[in-house]
């Protein structure tokens, strides 16, 4: 589970998205939170080509209840899926 706040395009989400490739080659699934509190944008667009194999979850979440709330979303996710 990864909460995210804040991606901005360019550079900084071509790093993260090269952390996802690499989790997920030793995780069956991987959720992310957008925490953003608009989510969208640059995290969905890279999630779109990162995710394709089915293995991970994009939850948008809108920063409610801050890291908390994100991680607590998360984990009522995780549970809902076995």
């Amino acid at each position: 589970m990864i909460p995210v706040y804040g991606l901005s395009p360019g550079a900084e989400a071509e790093q993260f998205a090269g952390r996802l490739h690499g989790f997920l080659q030793v995780v069956e699934n991987l959720l992310v939170i957008d925490n953003d509190p608009q989510p969208g944008g640059a995290l969905t667009d890279l999630l779109g080509d990162v995710g394709r194999n089915g293995t991970l979850q994009l939850i948008p979440h809108g920063n409610r209840g801050g890291l908390a709330g994100a991680l607590n979303r998360g984990i009522e996710a995780a549970i809902a899926a076995g």
